[in-house]
């Protein structure tokens, strides 16, 4: 008897992963080594990382529908609303490798991570009533700001100590990490929206129904961001002390 679609289409991934997998193995040069995502300091900060995106790739999608769906904004308006955010992340990010030079990557990584942790814990507060600047304003410049200031910093640390000769495999082996964290984090914080509006009063009116998802998926991805600043402490401790 045959399987189910979806237990076939199971199977020959399984199978195409065991063969890539194979191959890899038995390269000489293979495209992805995979001691890069097992020892050194490039697989020490991947876990971290992916939990930061994860918990990053929350923002944009939610505060979206909060814009558009809560506070009735168009989608212009909605976009400029997320400059703030932008700005911050970009100043900072432009201003990292002078700051990674003065200070090392240990502060900013960690400040950035407990700044972003932060800003989505405020998030997680959010009321249909708040204004823009008094409600979301704020966190969205801790988000920009700590993600401005960790991520390229972990980055550096994460491909300090990979040899030059890999760099450009590690580099995608970072970047892809960072996808799959934002992607399964997506998916996550949907869910857990879904879950919040469901078990909301049905006398509640839309907008406290969204609202009330939207704080409670940002709550969330405010503790994924906090697990990636837990995750950074062991990393950078030594370099903390100094």
């Amino acid at each position: 008897m045959a399987g189910r679609p979806h237990d076939r289409v199971a199977d020959r991934r399984r199978r195409v992963v065991d063969r890539v997998r194979g191959v890899e193995r038995r390269a000489g040069e293979p495209l992805t080594p995979l001691r890069l995502a097992t020892r050194g300091t490039l697989a020490r900060v991947l876990p971290t990382i992916t939990a930061a995106a994860a918990a990053m790739f929350s923002v944009l999608f939610l505060l979206a529908q909060y814009f558009q769906d809560v506070r009735g904004f168009g989608p212009v308006r909605a976009g400029l609303a997320f400059l703030p955010l932008m700005v911050a992340q970009f100043t900072v990010a432009r201003l990292s490798p002078a700051l990674v030079r003065r200070v090392g990557t240990a502060w900013p990584a960690v400040l950035g991570l407990a700044l972003m942790a932060s800003g989505l814990a405020w998030l997680g507060r959010l009321d249909e009533h708040d204004t823009y600047v008094g409600g979301v304003l704020g966190p969205l410049l801790a988000i920009g700001i700590g993600i401005g200031a960790a991520m390229p910093t972990m980055s550096t640390y994460g491909m300090s100590g990979v040899d030059p000769r890999e760099s450009g495999a590690a580099s995608g082996l970072l970047q892809t990490m960072q996808w799959i964290g934002g992607t399964l984090g997506l998916a996550v914080w949907v869910t857990v929206f879904g879950a919040a509006t469901r078990d909301t009063s049905s006398d509640a009116s839309p907008g406290h129904v969204l609202t009330h998802g939207i704080a409670t998926a940002f709550a969330a991805a405010a503790l994924c961001a906090a697990a990636a600043f837990a995750a950074a402490l062991p990393l950078f401790r030594r370099r903390l002390r100094d």
